[in-house]
């Protein structure tokens, strides 16, 4: 005979806190790991079509030029913006990728933090976890 749970609140995973320590540690290895995942040859990679076209608009040669390049593309300018002073620095292609990697990279903690908002400790790691390893988020 399978015995049920007849109080929901009695559920183990939901009840049970996990140590600060291990969570602590649970991000900061699935962020290396994520980094490397992101990072490991990506100077070998030619840019894509989105990513051309949006070099191409950042690389303008003032603010008011990229801003009205920028009127006749989809997304939001504030993306553009962002990208326009990144480039002032560097114009490497690790370097100018490495802004979607900083962006990319805060989601984990976001989506960790929503997740144990939403329904605990261990659905936030689960969260983390897909946004660390999820086909979309890698490769953007």
């Amino acid at each position: 005979m399978i015995a049920r749970m007849e109080n929901p609140e009695d559920n183990y995973l939901n009840n049970q806190p996990m140590s600060k320590v291990f969570v602590g540690i649970w991000m900061i290895v699935l962020m290396v790991v994520a980094i490397y995942i992101r990072v490991h040859g990506v100077s070998s990679y030619h840019y894509s079509e989105d990513e051309a076209l949006h070099i191409g608009i950042a690389q303008a040669n003032s603010l008011d030029n990229m801003m009205k390049f920028s009127m006749y593309e989809a997304h939001p300018p504030l993306g553009h913006i962002l990208r326009y002073f990144w480039m002032t620095l560097s114009d490497n292609i690790g370097f100018v990728r490495s802004l979607s990697l900083l962006f990319g990279m805060a989601t984990i903690p976001l989506y960790y933090l929503i997740g144990k908002r939403l329904e605990g400790e261990l659905a936030g790691m689960c969260c983390a976890a897909l946004a660390a390893f999820g086909y979309g988020m890698v490769i953007q």
